[in-house]
């Protein structure tokens, strides 16, 4: 990489490294959704008399069963999260050592 290369990718990472965090911010808030439609779903289940179950067992059995969905839509949100939270990671990895690396250049000059 040359110096003007560098230079280039430093002037970069920083809008780069903003896109991923708002995509980390947005990933987050879509698994508090997910996980608010499921507690609607939760009590629209208790209340409409869908879970009979005679103990806490077979209560928590009973729901399971009936928001697969939700759960499902909650385990794909928060991979989608992990993969934001990687590529952020990756982005500050690479800024930090672009700087080190900038900071040796400058160094030996």
């Amino acid at each position: 990489m040359t110096k003007i290369e560098l230079i280039e990718k430093l002037f970069l990472l920083p809008g780069l490294i903003e896109t991923a965090e708002e995509e980390a911010i947005r990933a987050n808030k879509a698994i508090q959704q997910v996980k608010e439609i499921l507690l609607d779903r939760e009590d629209t289940l208790r209340l409409n008399g869908v879970i009979t179950g005679k103990n806490v067992e077979e209560r928590t059995a009973q729901l399971r069963q009936h928001t697969q969905i939700e759960r499902n839509a909650i385990q794909q949100a928060e991979n989608i999260a992990g993969g934001a939270r990687v590529k952020l990671n990756r982005l500050l990895n690479e800024l930090a050592a672009d700087e080190a690396i900038a900071g040796i250049i400058k160094g030996a000059e």
